[in-house]
């Protein structure tokens, strides 16, 4: 199958290497099942039943690798013991094929058998999971430009943010298909929100919350989320999601945010008091010095970064020097304050 993108749109163009385009099968797996062969449009009931339809689901799931009468017997009778058979996986692949033929002559064909095993031809099938990892691949390309990357990113994610055939139950090898695509989502909306980031700070922002909803201790997406957050302004809400993102860190993993965590935090704080010069100052020595003794606290004693700082923004003994001169100036006790203190 040859993928082309279109100059003037947005969209990825399949076009077909066999085949015509009446008897191609487009299947949706996203959000629900749906098939469409050529002009009709077959429900999941009219497939002959429920075992017919997961017999079609099984072979696209494997993408058109031959997949043994043994191996799906095992997929669809999870459990039932007894009633599954090859006898009666045969028969149900009858009654599939019969029904697609039905919609379409020649669509039968799609399904073949080969040494103990069926299959089916993907050059005959258009399937929606396919196509988001088409337009994922394509959007992440180094090659592809971040302007032409966005409208890539937008579809794929319109596109893939649904559950794997919600209405099929929790056979075991759709949870780990549903499990898979959630994985490939939250890493494509990290993907995304990293290249757009500069032109789409906003979207950049929605996308790496999302992914931080599928999984709070996926690092990237942090990083991607308070980046975004940093170009938009919004230092306030960054330093709190910092914050959220410490506690997250510290109550299930044991572990501090990392360096590239850390230094936007310092920058975060910065952005936070800029208006105030004194302050940001004293912001800076403290962060410089929480850097310096965290790292060291924090850091295994083998581990490389350890007495390793995340960049701190002022030299060490600048920053105490300015902590120490803040502390003389509005912490130390006066001379009667420190004689009524040696008195009691």
């Amino acid at each position: 199958m040859t993928t082309t993108v279109s100059s003037t749109s947005t969209s990825v163009r399949t076009t077909p290497r066999t085949g015509t385009t009446q008897d191609r099968l487009e299947v949706a797996f996203l959000g629900g099942f749906h098939l469409r062969v050529g002009a009709v449009s077959v429900g999941p009931r009219q497939l002959g039943g429920t075992k017919p339809r997961l017999i079609l689901e099984a072979l696209l799931a494997h993408g058109g690798a031959p997949v043994s009468k043994d191996k799906l017997v095992a997929m669809l009778w999870q459990g039932e013991g007894a009633r599954g058979s090859k006898a009666n996986l045969e028969t149900y692949t009858c009654v599939l094929r019969k029904h697609l033929q039905a919609a379409a002559p020649g669509a039968g064909d799609v399904i073949g058998s080969v040494a103990g095993s069926y299959t089916i031809d993907m050059s005959r099938v258009d399937l929606d999971l396919d196509r988001y990892a088409r337009l994922v691949r394509l959007a992440s390309d180094a090659r592809t430009p971040a302007a032409q990357a966005l409208p890539l990113f937008v579809e794929a994610a319109s596109l893939g943010d649904a559950v794997v055939l919600p209405e099929e139950g929790d056979l075991e090898w759709l949870v780990d298909l549903r499990r898979l695509h959630a994985g490939r989502l939250r890493s494509q909306l990290v993907q995304g929100a990293t290249k757009v980031m500069d032109l789409a700070p906003a979207l950049s922002r929605h996308w790496a919350l999302l992914a931080l909803r599928h999984d709070a201790l996926d690092e990237a997406a942090w990083i991607a989320y308070l980046s975004s957050i940093e170009r938009l302004g919004f230092h306030a809400e960054g330093l709190r999601a910092y914050n959220d993102c410490r506690r997250v860190f510290a109550r299930e993993l044991g572990c501090a945010p990392g360096r590239v965590l850390q230094e936007i935090y310092v920058r975060l704080l910065r952005g936070a008091n800029e208006a105030d010069h004194e302050l940001s100052h004293l912001l800076d020595a403290v962060v410089s010095l929480h850097s310096v003794a965290g790292a060291s606290q924090t850091a295994g004693p083998d581990d490389p970064n350890r007495g390793r700082a995340a960049s701190p923004s002022l030299p060490f003994e600048e920053a105490r020097g300015a902590l120490s001169s803040l502390l003389n100036r509005v912490g130390a006790p006066s001379n009667g304050g420190a004689a009524s203190a040696r008195t009691a």
